[in-house]
């Protein structure tokens, strides 16, 4: 049984470990595979842009908080996700997903810019991100806001559509990351 002290350089480190097996708790093995399914389940809804889906699997934040914000002023495209890591501890799993990064997305003010008011910044870039899963007190598994807030990280064939609003800059950018297939 690890100690909280290793547990946590565990997850500092997590970082530099992302193509080694999963790290899983023996004795929590069917919580681990648990959180992994959910998370998946999460990761499918946000990569097709389905915030419904999405939001229905993380649990509501405590302190009378009904819902945990999703939205945000602007998204990461990312091209793929995989899960690296689990980490299994008492009720709590961690499960990271490394996202690859296209760039990111963002919308200026129409009235100030025109129609055109997509913008989009290449920047591809890994990023990791850690889901806290837990258990609520109904028992429900749910993704956990409380630690912190899942990620939007929408695939580029469900965002198709806003390229037809980028300015003239952010075409060329989103052009510059994105497969011959998918260029605008």
């Amino acid at each position: 049984m690890r100690h909280r002290h290793s547990l946590m350089a565990a997850l500092a480190t997590i970082g530099s470990i992302v193509a080694c097996k999963p790290v899983r708790s023996p004795h929590d093995d069917r919580a681990a595979r648990a959180a992994a399914a959910l998370v998946e389940r999460f990761v499918a809804a946000d990569t097709s842009d389905d915030a419904e889906a999405a939001a229905a699997l993380v649990l509501p934040l405590g302190n009378g908080i009904a819902y945990c914000e999703l939205g945000t002023d602007g998204y990461n495209i990312a091209s793929s996700v995989t899960l690296t890591d689990t980490i299994a501890r008492r009720d709590t799993v961690w499960v990271v997903a490394k996202y690859e990064v296209l760039g990111t997305w963002w919308s200026e003010d129409s009235h100030h810019v025109g129609l055109n008011s997509a913008r989009f910044r290449a920047d591809p870039h890994p990023e990791l991100d850690t889901f806290v899963v837990v258990r609520d007190s109904t028992g429900r598994l749910g993704i956990s806001c409380d630690h912190h807030v899942p990620p939007n990280h929408p695939s580029p064939a469900h965002w198709s559509t806003v390229d037809t609003h980028f300015d003239s800059a952010s075409l060329a950018a989103w052009n510059s990351v994105m497969p011959p297939s998918t260029r605008k």
